[in-house]
């Protein structure tokens, strides 16, 4: 018996897949109106106990006999993987669907007390599934598998599992059922959420412009809580008094004083003092003090529902560690605002991007910069199957010269350019002239109260760096034996399609992986992949002209902060 990795390499292979998913059960006293039920909490009237079945279905045609004999009722499979959207930050989400044959006469739970002959033998599986379950967010597993050379499978340890959560579950045509299944970070994801949450908090009695005890309401608890806005002034709390009881108050600090952050003393916000009346919402502040990136993405996920334990906390930590090492969050986050406009905000301000890994059952949090070296090399005719690969041009997000806005002094200010005190502009002028682009592409980025000064000289000048030339998506088949990368991996490829200037074929293509989409096929599963050109970092001892007006700069910046130590001139003209 061998790991799916082990005999990922097997030259000849015979495929399988085997899709899981947990519903709950009762399997103790199961009545319904009096009457016996059919051991699910919709069908029973006894409390759940927190116990679960997992229903185990595999392809019509599987190839081999397998314990615990799973349903062969597998019609077919479609699966559209995760895409990185480099400079947008959020991944686009994944989604699997999987099409079943009915089995009639045939009950999915044959131990509950009303599963009588009768009942068993009539109408169909799944029809009695889909009335005594709901599906919307039950754990799917779907496991990939191959048959070993000498015919045996290893079901325990024998398979790669990718992890969803059903969607829907929905009758079609001529007998059978579709399970729709989406994106584990669609939980998280989803515009119907919003961060912070607001908490119905009021002023209980009218307030003038300078009185610093606010009468509030008993019903929420200010314990711990840093600031507040009402309306568009915002108030530092210096202490609660009687909370959560009716008579409740906080007292604060002199109306319209400027709020500064405990540890970092960054300024977080100008205010100014003014009137307000019964009723008037109190906002609780949410508070970045010198926050670093991977905490704040963290905190979002996990207070908008998202399991904490599939974050790799670790793994984050370390590469925001390495490639934004001196970048800190120091804001108040003032109004609620969609999960999705949050995570894009810090994601598009930093220049990461945040995905779920289906295989991993984890979420991917990855820098964006041209100093990452390739992992590997994929070569046509061998990762990348022969005569299969195309390239399409994305001149839509090639940009020579970026700009971003940030600094809001006042956060209740709007969003014009008005309200933004700084901005940072990072432009690559070799390139642009007559013999070349004749003109610069700009980026502008939306204005960001997230970043300092680092972080946008960052910001614009790592895009710039990566995305100054066309970049490419290449797009290619390849088979399982040869999927040595995954998602979010940075490789060198060799392909007929890309020729150096002498016409030989080029080797030094760099780009990263941006979709790995299985395709489940009655010869076996191959992958459709998409990956985009990634500009190579500057070579050791490189010269880099700064040739535009300097007042401060950052030399390591303006080098798009490599992790490891480089040697550059700099030369001013």
């Amino acid at each position: 018996m061998s790991s799916f990795e082990a005999t990922r390499t097997m030259r000849m292979q015979e495929h399988f897949e085997v899709l899981e998913i947990d519903l709950p059960v009762i399997t103790g006293a199961c009545t319904i109106g009096g009457a016996p039920g059919f051991g699910t909490p919709l069908t029973c009237d006894q409390a759940w106990a927190g116990e679960y079945k997992t229903y185990k279905f595999t392809n019509e045609n599987c190839p081999v006999p397998l314990p615990g004999s799973p349903w062969r009722v597998i019609k077919s499979i479609s699966e559209t993987a995760t895409e990185l959207k480099p400079g947008d930050g959020l991944s686009s989400r994944g989604s699997l669907k999987i099409v079943f044959t009915d089995d009639e006469k045939q009950d999915p739970n044959i131990d509950a007390p009303g599963v009588t002959p009768t009942v068993k033998t009539q109408g169909s599986f799944f029809g009695k599934l889909s009335a005594r379950q709901i599906f919307e967010n039950k754990a799917v597993r779907l496991k990939l598998y191959r048959v070993e050379p000498d015919g045996t499978v290893d079901l325990v340890n024998g398979a790669q599992t990718r992890h969803y959560v059903a969607n829907s579950f929905i009758a079609g045509s001529k007998g059978t059922w579709t399970l729709a299944c989406k994106d584990v970070l669609s939980l998280a994801n989803l515009n119907e959420k919003t961060w912070p949450v607001a908490t119905q908090s009021f002023l209980r009695q009218d307030i003038d412009s300078s009185v610093t005890s606010l009468p509030v309401d008993g019903d929420t608890d200010y314990s711990g809580v840093f600031a507040v806005r009402i309306g568009d002034e915002f108030f530092k709390i210096t202490g609660v008094t009687d909370n959560l009881l009716p008579t409740a108050s906080l007292t604060v600090n002199t109306r319209g004083s400027d709020i500064f952050a405990t540890i970092s003393g960054e300024l977080l916000t100008k205010t100014s003092a003014d009137d307000h009346s019964s009723g008037d919402e109190v906002f609780l502040c949410e508070l970045s003090d010198n926050e670093t990136i991977d905490s704040f993405i963290a905190r979002v996920l996990v207070e908008s529902d998202f399991d904490a334990s599939l974050i790799p906390a670790t793994e984050w930590a370390d590469e925001v560690a390495e490639w934004h090492a001196t970048d800190k969050i120091n804001t108040l986050h003032s109004e609620s605002e969609s999960v999705n406009d949050v995570l894009k905000k810090v994601l598009s301000g930093f220049l990461m991007d945040l995905w779920f890994s289906t295989t991993e059952n984890l979420a991917k949090l990855s820098a964006i910069s041209v100093w990452k070296q390739s992992s590997s090399t994929l070569v046509e005719g061998k990762e990348i199957n022969a005569y299969t690969i195309t390239k399409k041009p994305q001149d839509s997000i090639r940009a020579s010269r970026a700009l971003v806005l940030y600094d809001k002094r006042n956060l209740a200010d709007d969003d014009s350019v008005s309200s933004y005190k700084k901005g940072s502009q990072f432009s690559d002028n070799t390139i642009i002239g007559d013999e070349f682009f004749g003109k610069h592409k700009d980026k502008l980025f939306k204005s960001n109260s997230l970043i300092g000064t680092n972080a946008a000289d960052l910001l614009v000048q790592r895009y710039v760096s990566r995305f100054k030339f066309t970049p490419f998506i290449r797009t290619f088949i390849t088979d399982e034996r040869h999927l040595n990368f995954s998602t979010g991996d940075v490789v060198d490829m060799r392909t007929t399609v890309d020729q150096a200037a002498d016409g030989s074929p080029s080797s030094n293509v760099r780009s990263q992986i941006l979709k790995i989409n299985p395709m489940y096929t009655k010869d076996g599963r191959h992958y459709k992949v998409n990956a985009m050109t990634y500009e190579a970092a500057f070579e050791d001892d490189t010269e880099i002209v700064l040739d535009s007006p300097l007042s401060e700069s950052n030399l390591y910046i303006l080098a798009g902060a490599p992790s490891t130590a480089v040697t550059i001139t700099f030369v001013l003209t």
